[in-house]
């Protein structure tokens, strides 16, 4: 103790006191090291939240949709008969509001009906041949978006034209043709849901209805002989039986 008390009284009581407080500014640090791995260990870190998502129609901004544009009928001849063309084609949004719509409808049909006759010539008589072509193009509008579905207007054209031909039977006598044409504009509202709540958000479903002026005429031209009947129409969207609603007011589209 004597001893102590002497290297105490050689080194002076402020020597002591401040080798004390360094030696605690060096192990409190340490302690507290200890402390925060002993509370990480017992309580995992956990991830940080991500800000939320925006809506399924953002992540398509920028990107193409394929999908299906309804059924147009476009006249041919002058008796009434039409040619169906189904459309398909896409959309590509130019930016968060505004999109564009292309799309493309074709179909053909041709044949012939062959009568064998036992000991004479097969007789082959031609089916009447028939050719629809259709163009649509749409500048669709997003008014509103949810995480799920965006609320739309689309301003709408479709062009369509018909040609088609009946073999004469007769000999010596001129050939029937047919053509025509249709012309469609308009406006839909309505919305694009997209499957995003199942986890499937490339893939939507559009329901819409509209407002469209409609002139549509078919000829027919067999010689020196023609005739042609036209019609112009003004109105909402019509369904004469519950499939039309698919043929012209549902859409699916896929998007990449």
């Amino acid at each position: 103790m004597a001893n102590v008390i002497s290297i105490r009284g050689r080194m002076g009581w402020g020597s002591v006191v401040g080798g004390a407080l360094v030696a605690a500014c060096f192990l409190a640090p340490a302690s507290a090291s200890a402390q925060d791995f002993q509370a990480q260990a017992q309580f995992p870190q956990q991830p940080a939240v991500s800000p939320a998502a925006g809506t399924d129609h953002d992540r398509w901004v920028g990107r193409l949709g394929l999908g299906w544009y309804g059924v147009s009928d476009i006249p041919i001849g002058s008796a009434g008969n039409t040619v169906s063309a189904p459309a398909i084609g896409v959309r590509y949004w130019l930016n968060r509001d505004l999109g564009v719509d292309a799309a493309i409808g074709f179909a053909m049909s041709s044949g012939s009906t062959t009568t064998s006759t036992q000991g004479q010539p097969d007789n082959v008589v031609d089916k009447p041949s028939q050719t629809g072509f259709l163009l649509h193009g749409g500048l669709p509008f997003a008014l509103h978006s949810e995480e799920h579905y965006t609320f739309l207007i689309i301003p709408e054209v479709n062009v369509g034209f018909a040609s088609g031909s009946q073999k004469s039977g007769t000999p010596n006598t001129p050939d029937t043709n047919h053509s025509g044409f249709r012309l469609d504009l308009g406006a839909r509202a309505g919305a694009e849901i997209y499957f995003g709540f199942i986890g499937i958000p490339a893939l939507a479903l559009e329901g819409s209805v509209g407002l469209f002026f409609t002139t549509q005429s078919g000829s027919t031209e067999t010689g020196p002989n023609k005739s042609k009947d036209s019609d112009t129409y003004i109105g909402t969207s019509s369904f004469n039986s519950p499939w039309d609603f698919f043929r012209s007011s549902v859409a699916a589209r896929y998007y990449f």
